[in-house]
């Protein structure tokens, strides 16, 4: 058994990255198990006792906070950081664990945008970023579970820049208050099987307005009834299932920001498009709507009782329907600006 005293191991904490990168190397002379176990007691108490310029017990706001593996130096991460003013470091695995760290122990910091990954668009062809993020996410949980920590990061957007094959998303979430969460945009590809299931118990789920999902998922669109803001592709989609939530987000209150995207390969078949549009009919006549053709794309524009110029439009386009509030004028003349996809990064769904 490995005993060390109090006064030696703060001792070593105080010691310079140089010092410690050298115990690490297994140079002091330590044996593997022994380097094994002192290093992780290091690593779990020095986010308590390294003293550094920047802590304070002041809560701290960032208006973005984004880690991403650098992709030139892979072994380094480069955390962006946004306050009154914007930062860039490269720092190495355990700076940028110390600094998460650091966040959760500040019960009262906010940060509006928190990002994990860089934007698929932006990604090199044997970018080794989802490995070297999973090291970070390990390095965090077993510190977490370690020190019995209570975390509840104040988190206004969640922006999750990695495919999702473990259930690493789903433990970070749960550092997050589901109170403060307002928006989660998940933009890798690839989703897990079940993934979606166990998302959707989370009482996080239940208290989103906005959510964005790239890959193509299983699902009910009854379970997003509740968003304001909707973007997902669903893989097996029901016409009268879709026309459905279209009514439901035409009853949705107009002072609230909504839209939605909804993307399938289904929605590229004419036919398929044509069921969605036959179960509007019959449709409530006190929630009247009317076909309009615009740049050669077929519009239901539905009217908005009291509302004389807005008017709420829905389209299918390329694989996705969607649907927005909008001036009517505006519908009617330019519908260019309805066939943006939101933040640019989602992909559009092919035959393929």
């Amino acid at each position: 058994m490995i005993c060390f005293t109090i006064s030696n191991t703060f001792e070593v904490i105080r010691n310079s990255k140089t010092e410690l990168q050298t115990l690490e190397n297994g140079q002091n002379g330590l044996k593997s198990t022994e380097k094994y176990v002192f290093v992780y007691l290091i690593d779990c108490i020095s986010p308590y006792m390294t003293i550094r310029e920047e802590d304070s017990d002041a809560p701290i706001h960032y208006k973005c906070y984004k880690v991403a593996v650098n992709a030139m130096e892979p072994s380094k991460f480069t955390v962006y950081r946004s306050q009154t003013k914007f930062t860039r470091e490269n720092i190495d695995i355990t700076e940028t664990y110390y600094q998460i760290m650091h966040l959760f122990k500040s019960p009262d910091s906010t940060i509006e945008e928190m990002k994990f990954g860089e934007a698929f668009q932006f990604k090199m062809e044997g970018y080794p970023e989802e490995e070297r993020m999973d090291q970070l996410f390990a390095k965090i949980f077993s510190s977490v579970t370690f020190q019995n920590l209570q975390v509840s990061c104040k988190v206004s957007m969640l922006e999750w820049n990695l495919n999702i094959k473990s259930e690493s998303f789903l433990k970070f979430l749960n550092y997050l208050d589901p109170m403060y969460l307002q928006k989660l945009h998940l933009t890798g590809p690839v989703i897990m099987d079940g993934l979606m299931d166990k998302l959707m118990e989370t009482e996080h789920w239940k208290c989103l307005s906005e959510i964005k999902i790239n890959g193509a998922i299983l699902a009910n669109l009854e379970n997003f009834y509740h968003f304001n803001v909707v973007d997902v592709q669903i893989k097996e989609l029901n016409p009268w299932v879709l026309s459905e939530f279209i009514k439901n987000y035409h009853t949705k209150n107009l002072y609230q920001p909504n839209n939605f995207t909804i993307r399938s390969k289904r929605l590229l078949e004419p036919s398929y498009a044509e069921q969605v549009w036959i179960s509007f009919d019959p449709f409530d006549p006190l929630e009247s709507f009317k076909n309009v053709e615009s740049w050669g794309v077929r519009l239901k524009l539905f009217e908005i009782p009291r509302d004389s110029v807005n008017t709420r439009v829905v389209f299918i386009l390329n694989g996705k329907i969607s649907g927005y509030v909008w001036d009517k004028e505006t519908v009617l003349s330019s519908f260019m600006i309805f066939d943006q996809t939101p933040e640019g990064y989602f992909s559009d769904v092919s035959a393929d």
